[in-house]
């Protein structure tokens, strides 16, 4: 009678056949692997087993305290949602909101696990699902959920990512058209100044999609001849990051920033004569003779200070347990007038999780200077402003 003996693969130990099945290169060749025998597929697919764990962490950062079958789903459904493709010209459904959610919680791990090296390794999936998605192509919404709004804010960075190849062209799909926001919303045109812009209970995440499109549409778009060329000239660590390299400094501001601000001479008396100039950067008035790259120096300060002229535009969130940081510093710019003014301002945590993500940060300053004797005091910018006595008040 003849004795069949066992393959030399199936006598091995599980945590030795796992450990062997780990190293296969696609998750085709695992489950090629796994139609070899029964006994095979239930050793190495086991929810259990640790090929789960290598697997993901071969493509995402690990998050820690997470088993291997909790590793072995969350694996699963983003290989399973992420290649769909998704229409995001159209409105809210279910396919949207699941697809959303597994980005929510890519963007959770990116934006809060420790960084092992320079790059994120879930981030980097991110970018790659974003290439073929027109998700950032298309953040209008007539009434957009928290979830959409918080993904699409969280995503700024890489919106304004350009090709390292080519740094006149965005590395992604990121064609946001004029369509996408609303011009008004974003200079907060007919709104009276009675109260804070960032509301801690209740934050507008609508209002400041809408701002980051406009300036998506403008940084990004050589066809608008506003802020584009400016921006492509800048190094690549001055442009805007996911989040801070030194993890020491990131709970608190930088010392050093760098931005750009926008107006619109004269602002029009209602919404519809909005046409198509939506900001002095194209200069074709007599406002601005060159784009400015605005530039803040800050240090922290112990002291309090917030004058009431300024509360009165800007006030201060009223629960005494609010964490705030008071700074001062220099405001000037890196291209343009060489005056530097003095500034100063403050930082609020937002207590409420919007969207799933903590860490929200109110920050507000006043830039002091000399006003031009031709200033008018109706001109509306962007992040608000106050003509007093002496000196301009900008407060963002």
């Amino acid at each position: 009678m003849e004795v069949h003996k066992r393959p030399p693969l199936l006598e091995l130990p599980n945590e030795i056949l796992q450990h062997v099945a780990s190293f296969l290169p696609t998750d085709q060749d695992l489950r090629n692997l796994n139609l070899v025998c029964r006994e095979i597929r239930d050793r190495v697919m086991a929810p259990e087993s640790s090929v789960w764990r290598a697997r993901f962490h071969d493509k995402y950062d690990l998050p820690p305290g997470r088993t291997n079958a909790e590793l072995n789903i969350e694996y699963q459904i983003r290989a399973i949602v992420l290649p769909q493709t998704i229409d995001f010209k159209q409105e809210a459904s279910e396919h949207q909101t699941l697809w959303l959610e597994v980005l929510q919680q890519m963007l959770l791990e990116s934006l809060t696990l420790p960084l092992k090296s320079d790059t994120s390794k879930t981030y980097e999936r991110i970018r790659e699902t974003l290439t073929k998605s027109e998700l950032l192509e298309h953040p209008g919404r007539e009434n957009p959920s928290e979830l959409f709004c918080t993904v699409q804010l969280c995503l700024t960075a890489l919106a304004l990512t350009l090709d390292p190849a080519d740094e006149s062209t965005p590395a992604i799909k990121t064609k946001c058209s004029r369509s996408e926001y609303d011009i008004g919303t974003v200079y907060s045109h007919g709104q009276a100044v009675d109260g804070p812009f960032i509301d801690h209970e209740r934050l507008d995440l609508s209002t400041l999609l809408h701002i980051r499109s406009f300036w998506q549409r403008h940084i990004l778009n050589k066809a608008e001849q506003t802020f584009h060329e400016s921006f492509a000239r800048l190094p690549e660590v001055t442009r805007p990051q996911l989040r801070k390299t030194d993890l020491e400094a990131e709970s608190s501001p930088s010392f050093s920033w760098l931005g750009y601000y926008s107006c619109l001479h004269p602002m029009p008396a209602a919404r519809k004569d909005f046409e198509d100039q939506e900001t002095c950067a194209d200069l074709r008035g007599d406002h601005l003779s060159q784009v400015e790259i605005m530039t803040l120096e800050i240090n922290i300060t112990s002291e309090p200070f917030w004058p009431d002229i300024c509360n009165q535009i800007i006030p201060l969130y009223g629960n005494p347990e609010t964490k705030r940081t008071y700074f001062q510093g220099i405001q000037s710019t890196l291209n343009g007038d060489p005056a530097e003014n003095p500034m100063f301002g403050f930082t609020e945590a937002i207590a409420h999780p919007y969207g799933g993500f903590a860490g929200w940060t109110r920050i507000c300053f006043a830039i002091c200077e000399e006003p031009d004797d031709d200033s008018d005091s109706d001109v509306i910018m962007e992040d608000g402003d106050d003509s007093e006595d002496n000196y301009w008040v900008h407060a963002l």
